[in-house]
């Protein structure tokens, strides 16, 4: 059997073998990280143990201090050298995590010493983790690493601690050798390591992980979604917002923050996305839009919530469409029909038994009257004003301030008081 005393001689023999042997490569890479990265050469960080006591951890240092203009420190892509990122690659780094395992604070197989911030935030299945002491490498190493989400990393972690034999950890460790030759799982799909865990949110009974969500627009738009996502997190605890995908950034991505959050890609790397994710629209045009979704919509992994700021007033009879973006101080009464990716900005009044079709933008302060019925892809201008029982087309413009007062066509401009057409437009896919 394979006893306690047993994984730890194991341990004891096998790191001090390792300290022994490999301490010409400790040397040389102490100096490369030395002239590199600069100092200190060892990353000291304090992390749980075996039963959530914590130790320090030891590891050569992979990232610069480079900060921002207002003296934060960059993301992880932004400080991530490739020396970093090849000391990484190879699991170099994690070398002096061997003078843990010989202090016993550390085993050379089991789940991988994560941050002491995240101690309260495991539900009681994954604190199961902390049941034996942590690895240098783990199940969850040789099937993902950080390619994989939290909730599956988790699963795995717990499933060696139920499982924990010689034979498996003999299997883990010869799994990781070649895991280090192929360099595969190194960084998430989101982050140049692995994106933050932020916890788990309740949701019928039962503890759920939050959702991954991303801003497709870095624009003035898609920063005001992501105050009122972060706004809407304060109660429910329900995204984890990973960051911004913007088309006409792409060039130069590393260089982009938004308000703290990094600019992962442009709209193909979310095409590209291998896993579940969500994604909220945030751009104006609504033509636009409609483009931008039917090239990401291409992949299936992405889900697009509807966005509904928790200080709109409407009745139960509302329907509120996939992907829709409904901002703060709007009021909507009853028998309201939303559609799909409709955005509503700020302090709108939609009546009663009014249809706003897909991916139709009212901008600010718009008031839409009752028996309202607005065609796909039209957008009414700030101030606008619709009266009673009008009929816009498809594909319109109304004019910021303007006031309808009769039927507008589809795919024209409509402006003034009362608003008339003065200009067409090419009709949407022509």
């Amino acid at each position: 059997m394979y006893s306690r005393l047993g994984k730890r001689i194991l341990d004891s023999l096998l790191s001090f073998i390792g300290l022994v042997v490999l301490s010409p490569v400790f040397l040389i890479l102490a100096l490369l990280v030395r002239i590199k990265l600069g100092k200190p050469v060892i990353f000291k960080q304090d992390r749980p143990g075996k039963d959530g006591r914590i130790f320090r951890l030891y590891k050569f240092r992979t990232m610069t201090d480079k900060k921002d203009i207002n003296g934060g420190l960059l993301p992880d892509a932004g400080r991530l050298t490739p020396f970093g990122k090849a000391l990484r690659a190879t699991s170099l780094d994690e070398l002096p995590e061997l003078w843990n395992v010989l202090k016993c604070d550390m085993s050379l197989v089991g789940p991988r010493p994560l941050l002491v911030q995240y101690l309260p935030l495991y539900n009681e299945e994954q604190a199961r983790r902390h049941n034996v002491r942590p690895g240098i490498t783990g199940h969850a190493q040789i099937n993902g690493r950080n390619a994989i989400s939290w909730q599956d990393k988790f699963k795995l972690d717990c499933w060696y601690v139920d499982n924990v034999s010689f034979g498996l950890d003999l299997k883990i460790l010869f799994g990781t050798v070649a895991k280090v030759f192929k360099r595969s799982g190194v960084s998430s799909a989101t982050s140049a390591t692995m994106e933050a865990f932020t916890g788990n949110v309740e949701k019928d009974g039962f503890q759920v992980m939050k959702k991954d969500i991303v801003l497709i627009g870095a624009g003035g738009f898609g920063r005001e979604v992501l105050w009122q996502l972060k706004e809407i997190d304060k109660q429910e605890k329900q995204y984890n917002i990973l960051g911004f995908v913007d088309d006409r950034l792409a060039d130069n991505l590393s260089n982009y923050t938004i308000d703290g959050l990094p600019v992962l890609g442009d709209n193909q790397w979310l095409v590209n996305y291998p896993k579940k994710i969500c994604a909220v629209i945030c751009i104006g045009n609504a033509r636009k839009r409609k483009e931008v979704y039917e090239k990401v919509n291409t992949n299936s992994n992405i889900v697009f919530p509807a966005i509904i700021s928790k200080d709109v007033k409407c009745s139960d009879s509302v329907s509120f469409g996939q992907g829709c973006i409904i901002c703060l101080s709007n009021v909507m009464t009853v028998n309201i029909t939303i559609g799909d990716f409709v955005i509503v900005n700020l302090d709108c009044t939609v009546g009663h038994d009014s249809v706003l079709e897909d991916f139709v933008t009212l901008y600010p302060s718009v008031n839409v009257s009752g028996n309202v019925h607005i065609g796909s892809c039209s957008e009414i201008g700030t101030g606008a004003n619709i009266i009673q029982g009008m009929d816009i087309g498809d594909n319109s413009i109304i004019g910021a301030g303007s006031v309808v007062v009769k039927k507008i066509p589809s795919n024209c401009t409509a402006v003034g008081v009362p608003a008339v057409p003065i200009k067409k437009h090419e009709p949407i896919g022509e």
